[in-house]
């Protein structure tokens, strides 16, 4: 008999949308481990981030992965990076029986990649930016939202618009064309690498097709740590619009926190990527998987109850939009259901856009 994991929120929010990870943790746990090839230039990185915050350096994916860490920070210079590189990493990932949180940390150069991991501890979580393409077939006109106190405010995509907000964001999104060398929302709002200006420690994250590419030239996603971005998440390749939870205006990091980071997210999105679409994740991470927009959960647990084989887990203040759930010791549940919201089942052949789990 299988066990089930039942969610109750007591709040008023509305169309309230969950990402949920069941976690428990094993006495070989590594909490965080580097990888990082001895032959790569930017290897004195990985040596100093070991130093510095006390972790160990694995020298190949399989000795990394055997020691099955939560979070993984990949140390790699842009020129060991291919699409073969990327492709047999995403299958790793995808083979294993427990998720990763993948962060890959790089850059033009070798300062760059440094900068990008200080940055970690830079990040805010106060004003958030939703831009997103015409998309008819959701119904999404082209437009900004940004989010801070109170309603949300809308504006043109315009060009000037996007650098605006991309000077002022703590995290913002971006739908619509893209490229390895840049993004184009709308018409007369094409971004690229040679336009962004500097930067705040910005999270970007994007829905766009091939703009994870940091080993070709005038790339997109370099170009955003370059600048002082904190950390870009983007598609390796074309994907499927509509297979990302949260999509549009449901901002996924928005409340991230410390035990369910934005690594944690992108493990989340790319289990839906593989329901919907993909053969193997290739939506990835350039930063620090463990970054967190904000210091505590956006929920508060009201009560506990186990009977059976089920848990009855019942929460309180949850925010509208996607709340990320993190239940301490859930993974023999394999079944989760929120009333009012729906079910997932962790062996689920597809997609749901209400709720995941992994």
């Amino acid at each position: 008999m299988r066990s089930v994991l039942i969610l109750s929120f007591v709040a008023l929010f509305l169309t309230p949308v969950f990402a949920f990870r069941a976690t428990s943790s094993g006495p070989n746990w590594d909490e965080t481990l580097i990888l990082a090839d001895p032959d790569d230039p930017y290897y004195p990185l990985a040596e100093e981030v070991a130093q510095q915050e006390g972790l160990p350096i694995a020298h190949t994916l399989d000795e990394a992965l055997a020691r099955a860490p939560a979070f993984l920070l990949w140390i790699v210079s842009p020129g060991h990076l291919s699409d073969e590189v990327l492709v047999a990493f995403g299958l790793a990932l995808r083979d294993r029986p427990s998720a990763v949180s993948a962060g890959i940390l790089s850059g033009a150069t070798l300062d760059d990649a440094r900068d990008l991991w200080l940055r970690a501890t830079q990040v805010k979580g106060e004003r958030f930016v939703a831009v997103n393409a015409a998309n008819p077939s959701g119904h999404i006109e082209p437009q900004i939202r940004v989010y801070g106190d109170g309603q949300p405010q809308a504006e043109p995509l315009t060009k000037d618009n996007l650098l605006q907000h991309l000077q002022q964001a703590d995290y913002l999104t971006i739908t619509g064309h893209g490229g390895q060398s840049g993004l184009w929302p709308a018409e007369g709002a094409k971004l690229r690498a040679a336009d962004l200006p500097a930067l705040p420690p910005v999270v970007v994250a994007t829905g766009s097709c091939n703009t994870f590419r940091p080993w070709v030239d005038d790339s997109i996603a370099l170009a955003f740590p370059r600048q002082g971005a904190a950390a870009y998440v983007g598609f390796a390749y074309s994907p499927n619009e509509g297979y990302l939870i949260g999509e549009f205006d449901g901002l996924p990091f928005r409340y991230t926190w410390p035990e369910f980071p934005i690594g944690h997210v992108v493990q989340v999105q790319n289990h839906g990527t593989l329901q919907g679409f993909a053969h193997l994740p290739y939506y990835h991470l350039l930063g620090d998987p463990r970054i967190a927009l904000q210091d505590q959960p956006p929920y508060q647990v009201v009560d506990d109850q186990v009977s059976g084989n089920s848990r009855t887990l019942t929460y309180s203040d949850a925010p509208a939009g996607l709340i990320p759930v993190r239940i301490p010791g859930g993974a023999p549940y394999s079944f989760v259901q929120v009333p009012g919201v729906g079910a997932a089942w962790e062996r689920d052949a597809f997609y749901n856009a209400r709720l995941q789990m992994v």
